[in-house]
C-alpha cells in the first residue's frame, strides 16, 4: 500500500502494487479485517486519482475486486460519497471508462439500498455523458 500512496514511487511499482492488492482482495476477502480493508481502500482511491493512466486503470480494476470489503465504508455517508465520486470521475476518462462502469454496476448490485441519492443526478449524468 505504501508504494501506491507514495507519489514518488515509479509508475510500474504502483501498478504492480495495485495488482497485488487486487489479488489479496479477490483471494483473502473478508478475512482481511476492517482496519486493513480501509487501508487497501485508501490506496485504491489514491491510485484512482493519480495522473498516470495505467495507475488509474489498475486502481479502477482493483476497486471492482475490493467492493465486497467496503460494506462499512458504504454505510458511512462521507466515505460512500468519496468512493462514488472517484468511480464517477473514472467514467469520464477514456482509459478507465469501461472498468469504472463495471465498478458502478457492481456497486449498485452490492449496495443498492444506498443508491437512491446517486441515481437521481450523479449517475444519470454519467450515462447522459456516454451518449
Amino acid at each position: 500500500m505504501k508504494n501506491v500512496l507514495d507519489d514518488a514511487s515509479a509508475e510500474k511499482l504502483k501498478d504492480s502494487s495495485l495488482e497485488a492488492l487486487g489479488y489479496i482482495c479477490q483471494n483473502v476477502g473478508a478475512a482481511i479485517g476492517e482496519s486493513k480493508s480501509n487501508q487497501i481502500l485508501e490506496a485504491i482511491v489514491h491510485g484512482m486519482r493519480q495522473r498516470e493512466p495505467s495507475v488509474r486503470l489498475s486502481a479502477t480494476e482493483v476497486m471492482i475486486n475490493a467492493l465486497e470489503l467496503t460494506k462499512n465504508n458504504f454505510a458511512n455517508t462521507d466515505k460512500r460519497n468519496d468512493i462514488m465520486r472517484v468511480v464517477r470521475e473514472a467514467t469520464q476518462e477514456k482509459d478507465t471508462r469501461i472498468r469504472a462502469l463495471q465498478c458502478l454496476v457492481r456497486i449498485v448490485s452490492l449496495y443498492y439500498n444506498y443508491m437512491d441519492t446517486y441515481m437521481k443526478k450523479p449517475l444519470f449524468a454519467v450515462f447522459v455523458f456516454l451518449y
